[in-house]
């Protein structure tokens, strides 16, 4: 599912508006916490992290819209964005996070309280 979202999303980002891009990542974000819980149940560690392949294309979703907005302010301020960040660990969570302060360093002054913090 991960992988033709990720497909998908370049579509929505080009052609589509913030609406459906909304749409697409909240049903990616409810069917990676759906996965989650579903292996919380079969395993008996509190901590369930997200097959590689998944995290990869997570990790390419959250940079395609980084990059697009560029705009800390805003992608900081979705629900599905923090969420799916969140998710991410090892080399993906890094890689992400070097994505998200080059959109820091490159964009406007910093208004959001939970950046300034």
């Amino acid at each position: 599912y991960c992988r033709v979202s990720e497909q998908f999303l370049r579509y929505v980002v080009k052609y589509l508006g913030q609406n459906e891009l909304d749409t697409l990542m909240k049903d990616v974000a409810r069917h990676v916490n759906a996965w989650t819980l579903k292996q919380k149940e079969s395993e008996t560690a509190k901590h369930v992290d997200l097959p590689v392949d998944a995290m990869k294309y997570i990790e390419s979703m959250l940079a395609l819209i980084t990059k697009h907005y560029d705009d800390v302010n805003y992608v900081i301020s979705v629900k599905w964005y923090v969420y799916l960040a969140e998710v991410l660990h090892g080399e993906s969570k890094n890689r992400f996070s070097e994505t998200l302060l080059e959109c820091v360093s490159t964009g406007g002054d910093i208004t959001d309280p939970l950046c300034l913090h």
